[in-house]
C-alpha cells in the first residue's frame, strides 16, 4: 500500500503538479456492516483498504453518488444538504442503481481497493460511497483492514507524517478493535 502511494504520488506529480499526502493510516478490525458512506476526510482525497485473509464472509460495495447527482441534476451541496460533515447517502433518489458489488472478493484472500473518497463543493471530484456487509459476526475471529487516507496537496506542503510512522504502520501487529 505505501509503494502504491508512492507511485500514484508521481503520477499526480507528473499530472497535476499535485502530490499525494497521508491523511491517517490504521489497522482495525471491523464486523459490523456499514450504510454507504465516505470517510470523513479532506475534500479532494483517496481511500486505500487492504483487506487481509479472513475466517469472516462479507462483501463490500461501491456507490457512485457523483454519477447519481449528475444524472438527477442535484448540486453536491444538495445532495449532502451543504454541509461538508454530512458524508452518507441521502434517502433521495435511491443510490440503489448506482451500487456495484465487487465480485469476486474472497475471504481467503488480500484484496485491495482504492477509492475517489473526495466531496468538494468548489470542484468537481467523482468521489464514491463505500459499504461493507458482514454476513455473520465471529466474536472469536477478526476481519482485518489497513487503511490509509490520502489527499491532494501543493508540492511544498510537508508530509505530515515521518518516516518512522509509516514503518509502524507498515509493521505493526496491533488491531483496533
Amino acid at each position: 500500500m505505501v509503494e502504491l502511494k508512492e507511485g500514484l504520488t508521481a503520477v499526480s506529480q507528473r499530472r497535476a503538479n499535485l502530490r499525494l499526502n497521508y491523511q491517517w493510516m490504521g489497522r482495525f478490525s471491523h464486523q459490523h456492516t456499514s450504510q454507504f458512506h465516505r470517510d470523513s476526510a479532506h475534500p479532494h482525497s483517496f481511500l486505500m483498504l487492504g483487506y487481509e485473509p479472513t475466517a469472516v464472509d462479507s462483501r463490500v460495495y461501491v456507490a457512485d453518488f457523483s454519477k447519481l447527482i449528475e444524472q438527477h441534476g442535484i448540486p453536491l451541496a444538495t445532495y449532502f444538504g451543504g454541509s461538508q460533515e454530512v458524508n452518507v447517502a441521502a434517502e433521495a433518489p435511491s443510490i440503489a442503481p448506482y451500487v456495484t458489488e465487487l465480485t469476486p472478493f474472497p475471504k481467503d484472500h488480500y484484496r485491495l481497493l482504492v477509492l475517489n473518497n473526495s466531496k468538494s463543493f468548489q470542484k468537481p471530484t467523482f468521489g464514491m460511497f463505500h459499504r461493507g456487509e458482514v454476513q455473520q459476526k465471529q466474536s472469536a475471529e477478526d476481519r482485518i483492514i489497513n487503511s490509509i487516507m490520502l489527499y491532494m496537496a501543493n508540492p511544498e506542503e510537508e508530509e505530515q507524517h515521518t518516516q518512522q510512522d509509516i514503518s509502524n504502520f507498515v509493521n505493526t501487529q496491533q488491531v483496533n478493535r
